[in-house]
C-alpha cells in the first residue's frame, strides 16, 4: 500500500526535533475549510506534522481528540493529549460512528490511490451519523493529475506532488460510501511556481443524506 521507503523517510522527518512538516493551524481551517465549531465534539486529525493543529483542537474544547499518521513518531509526540492513535495502513482498526469531525489536511496529496481509498473507506466509516470529514486535495492547473498507481513513485508521495480532479476525489468518495455536502471550495496561490490549486471538500457518509 504504502512504500517502506515512504514511510521510512516521514518517520525521519518525525524523529527530529523541530518536525518541518507543520499542520495548518486551527485558525486556517476555520476561514479555508469552512470548519465547524469543536467544542464538546470528537474530533480526529488525520496529519499530525508538528503536532501544534492538534494542540490547538484540544485547546477548542473538543471532548476528545484523535490522531492518524503514517510515522509512529509522529503519533508518540502527541501520545500525551490524545485520546486515540491510529497507524497508517490499520485505520481499519478505527472503531465506527466515532468522529463528529475529522480534519485530513495537506495528506492526501502524499498517498497514491490505493492508499486513497483505504484512508476514505475508513475515515468515513467512523463518522458519526451527523460527522464531517474536512478533506484537502490539491489539483494541477495544467492538466498533470489522475495518476494510476503504477505511475505514481516515492518521490512524488514524498514532495506531496500526487494530484487529482475534482471528478476524480468525488468519484472516490462515492467509492468509500461518502458524499461531498456542498460545494467544494478552491483556493488558489499567487506565490506557487508548480500551478496548482487546492480543493475543500466537505464529506458525510451517504446513508446520512
Amino acid at each position: 500500500m504504502i512504500d517502506s521507503a515512504v514511510k521510512d523517510f516521514w518517520e525521519e522527518q518525525h524523529k527530529k526535533a523541530f518536525c518541518s512538516y507543520k499542520a495548518a493551524r486551527l485558525q486556517e481551517l476555520i476561514r479555508s475549510m469552512r470548519l465547524e465549531p469543536l467544542e464538546d465534539k470528537t474530533v480526529l486529525c488525520v496529519g499530525v506534522g508538528d503536532g501544534k493543529q492538534v494542540q490547538d483542537v484540544v485547546e477548542a474544547g473538543a471532548k476528545a481528540v484523535h490522531a492518524a499518521d503514517i510515522s509512529e513518531h509522529a503519533l508518540a509526540n502527541v501520545s500525551h493529549i490524545v485520546h486515540g492513535a491510529y497507524l497508517f495502513p490499520h485505520f481499519d482498526t478505527m472503531p465506527s460512528d466515532i468522529f463528529d469531525v475529522a480534519i485530513s489536511h495537506l495528506v492526501i496529496q502524499h498517498i497514491n490511490n490505493e492508499s486513497l481509498i483505504h484512508h476514505l473507506t475508513n475515515i468515513i466509516r467512523a463518522l458519526t451519523p451527523a460527522g464531517t470529514l474536512y478533506l484537502q486535495s490539491a489539483f494541477s492547473l495544467v492538466g498533470k493529475e489522475d495518476f494510476l498507481d503504477s505511475f505514481i513513485t516515492g518521490d512524488m508521495m514524498k514532495s506531496g506532488s500526487v494530484y487529482r480532479s475534482r471528478k476524480f476525489v468525488e468519484l472516490l468518495i462515492t467509492e468509500c460510501n461518502g458524499v461531498v455536502i456542498r460545494e467544494p471550495a478552491v483556493q488558489h496561490f499567487t506565490d506557487r511556481q508548480d500551478k496548482i490549486a487546492w480543493h475543500k471538500f466537505n464529506v458525510q457518509r451517504v446513508e446520512n443524506i
